[in-house]
């Protein structure tokens, strides 16, 4: 299934809401998205910034290209699959 890309707005709506409760479901379930898409841009967001306060912090040009990169892979180096 091919992942719809959301509006910089609703990234910024979902990185708002996270912070404002500290929870993925709560703020899956109040956007109407679902926990993984919450989950994705709050890694990118905490990899390219640190925390989602200062992801909230940067101009909208640096947080739409920072965070229309992949999600950062979990997979083991060198473990050859």
């Amino acid at each position: 299934m091919k992942s719809k890309t959301k509006r910089m707005d609703e990234i910024r709506q979902i990185l708002e809401t996270y912070h404002a409760c500290g929870y993925y479901k709560h703020t899956a379930k109040r956007l109407q998205v679902s926990k993984n898409t919450v989950k994705g841009y709050l890694q990118r967001a905490e990899a390219a910034f640190g925390t989602v306060a200062q992801a909230l912090a940067t101009e909208e040009g640096e947080l739409h290209k920072a965070l229309s990169q992949p999600a950062p892979s979990h997979a083991c180096p060198g473990a050859g699959f």
